[in-house]
């Protein structure tokens, strides 16, 4: 629970800015200091039965090596909190929680590539069957696509070729030495 770290408790930082494309980053640090648990007032929208209710928070400041984190707010009665793109934790445990829910994320999306690549394929299809003008220029991209790769293949025949009569024209060239 975050309401018992004191300075030198370890704490967990998993940064993982997805929509950034960035990878997750796995930070531990040290708490630096704290602050003395507080209410943070959460007003509801007005109605029946509705109000202000309490919770207890706490602000803490983590160092890693050079790195400093500043987390405000936290929950005292949690141990594992989202902040923003990071999650952080006061527990190992907690930590590799987290870390197996973003490995699953990933692996439930990297099992849906194969349906996704045919989802792509097809509605292509598509494309070419509703929007006749699509259809040629997909057509053309396609052509200019298979001359760029007989022109490559050919340069590279080509410069294999030359490479053989400049090995060839040298060894005779020896042979008259």
């Amino acid at each position: 629970m975050f309401s018992s770290v004191r300075q030198g408790t370890t704490i967990y930082v998993l940064e993982h800015d997805k929509a950034n494309g960035k990878l997750p980053v796995l930070t531990v640090g040290q708490v630096a200091s704290f602050s003395a648990p507080y209410n943070k007032f959460n007003s509801s929208t007005p109605g029946i039965g509705m109000g202000i209710t309490s919770e207890k928070v706490i602000d803490i400041k983590v160092k890693s090596g050079e790195q400093e984190y500043e987390f405000k707010q936290l929950p005292c009665d949690q141990s594992v909190s989202n902040y923003g793109i990071a999650v952080i934790s006061d527990s190992r445990e907690g930590m590799l929680s987290e870390v197996d829910v973003v490995k699953a994320v990933s692996e439930a999306e990297l099992s849906r590539t194969d349906y996704n690549n045919k989802v792509v394929s097809t509605c292509e299809g598509f494309f070419k069957t509703l929007n006749p003008s699509y259809a040629k220029d997909k057509e053309r991209d396609e052509a200019i696509q298979n001359l760029n790769e007989r022109f490559d293949n050919l340069e590279q025949s080509m410069s294999k070729w030359f490479a053989s009569i400049e090995k060839s024209l040298s060894k005779g060239g020896n042979a008259k030495s």
